[in-house]
């Protein structure tokens, strides 16, 4: 298989495969460096007519290979590329390779495929900036059946994510079968930093503060202050909004009328952190800033629960400095790449790195997210045609002012806080979508034969212009 054998000659390319796999820890212009490098080889062994659906067509072969079968293909590939490589080569290229296909199918685990076996017409892998997405950005620190640092009774039994902040883990107690944890890992030094920094009090805030919310996502237990510092959370089985939103209905007045009793139930949740907590004696404002619909998790009972208090902030900031470092390097746009779940959501505040955090950053990031179930896009970007698009979805005043205001550039003019967005939403109307009103064309004899009456209110003295009845006469004169 051509693309396999292109990944395999780009780890090998210049350097040993585990110096190069070791780089892409760094940022992701060394991932997009990686791609660059795939895209290259694959192009000199395939034809170019055949060459984005070659590799679309084998990717989608390896998602759908079992895992044996997967395992014995990779060992059969890599004997033929890489004969002369030493065995530690050998096998961080193994793991590279099963953890890039892993990924692919989590990249296009979609509403329209829950398999994530088949790839989405737009995406275009001869672009290295898309095909960067499916790979891993580091080598897994973790198996299954450790035991994390600190917490060596309980057991990893399945890897759910891996990315250049840490990895994810489900989990269960030695002495539990079926009930099931979350350990987030994070393995990044700098987002560690970052976290003895300014996310400790945070941690503490929710574990005591917010732990019986039935919206919040439970932070358990965390140990910080290790080499592989970790956050245990609840496990919650159901999706995220993504696929709630998806299994909605196409017709607008319906899914509206979803999406917007979904938004009062985050922002009433949000609220709560903004404005509901006294810690040590003072009012604290907790800020959650990564809101996104990926950390909105559905609980099997289709309860909504913000997940990832604790880590957010830092989460939120190293997906915003990968997609600067991915931006200088392919001369693109945060909007072009197609990983950049983050940055659809953060406010120009955010983005900028330099303003400190503000609840209104998490009304933004709700106003998108509303603007997008709406529309039935949760991947569309908030460009600066959105409210001619809501006017022509027939959008109720009430509600495109609603979304203006939550989703406003300058920070000063948006709602300062979930609890002022939560009071909006409760104040619109029934009717959200609003039917357009036939307009009447009158010919020129019509206009010629139309009449006025002018009528005295005896309130206020107003003239008021009204069509006379048919077969009545006026001495109204001119309508000032």
């Amino acid at each position: 298989m051509e693309y396999v054998g292109a990944i395999l000659g780009a780890l090998a390319f210049g350097a040993p495969v585990v110096e190069n796999i070791g780089k892409l820890a760094q940022g992701s212009r060394h991932v997009i460096d990686l791609a660059d490098r795939v895209i290259g080889i694959f192009r000199r062994r395939v034809p170019q007519a055949q060459q984005s659906a070659a590799i679309a067509a084998q990717m989608t072969s390896l998602v759908a290979l079992p895992p044996e079968k997967q395992s014995q293909f990779i060992d059969r590939i890599i004997e033929n590329e890489l004969a002369d490589k030493p065995p530690e080569e050998k096998a961080a290229a193994k793991e590279f390779v099963a953890l890039t296909i892993a990924k692919i199918q989590a990249t296009f685990t979609r509403p329209e495929d829950p398999t994530g076996q088949t790839i989405p017409q737009r995406f275009n892998p001869l672009k290295a900036v898309n095909l960067a997405i499916t790979f891993p950005t580091r080598l897994s620190r973790f198996k299954v059946g450790d035991r994390p640092p600190g917490a060596e009774d309980y057991i990893l039994v399945e890897q759910l994510a891996i990315g250049g902040f840490g990895e994810v883990w489900k989990a269960r107690h030695e002495e539990m079968q079926y009930t099931f944890f979350v350990f987030k890992f994070c393995l990044d030094p700098e987002s560690q930093q970052a976290i003895f920094a300014n996310e400790l009090e945070t941690s503490e805030i929710v574990q005591s503060k917010l732990k019986n919310n039935p919206h919040i996502v439970k932070l358990i237990s965390c140990k910080l202050k290790c080499d592989a510092p970790w956050l245990l959370y609840e496990h919650i089985p159901g999706g995220t909004l993504l696929e709630l939103a998806a299994s909605w209905p196409a017709e607008i007045s319906a899914r509206t009328a979803n999406a917007i009793e979904q938004m009062k139930i985050l922002t009433e949740t949000l609220d709560k952190c903004h404005n509901g907590i006294v810690w040590q004696g003072k009012a604290k404002q907790v800020v959650h800033r990564d809101m996104k619909p990926e950390n909105v998790l559905i609980d099997d009972d289709l309860t909504l629960k913000i997940t990832d208090y604790g880590i957010s902030a830092v989460q939120a900031r190293f997906a915003l400095d990968e997609v600067l470092q991915a931006t200088a390097a392919t001369n693109t746009t945060p909007d072009q790449i197609l990983w950049a779940s983050t940055p659809l959501y953060a406010s120009p505040q955010q983005k900028s790195g330099f303003d400190k955090p503000h609840p209104a950053d998490d009304v933004y990031s709700l106003g998108v997210m509303l603007y997008q179930m709406i529309v039935g896009d949760l991947r569309r970007p908030l460009h600066h045609d959105y409210r001619e698009i809501l006017e022509r979805k027939h959008a109720s005043p009430e509600l495109l002012n609603l979304i203006i205001r939550s989703v406003a550039s300058e920070r000063a003019d948006r709602y300062q806080h979930a609890g002022q967005m939560l009071a909006a939403l409760k104040a619109l109307p029934p009717k959200l979508i609003v039917e357009p009103q036939p307009v009447i064309v009158l010919s020129e004899a019509d206009n010629a034969k139309e009449h006025y009456d002018i009528i005295e209110t005896k309130a206020a003295g107003a003239k008021i212009k009204k069509p006379s009845k048919p077969g009545s006469t006026s001495n109204a004169g001119n309508i000032c």
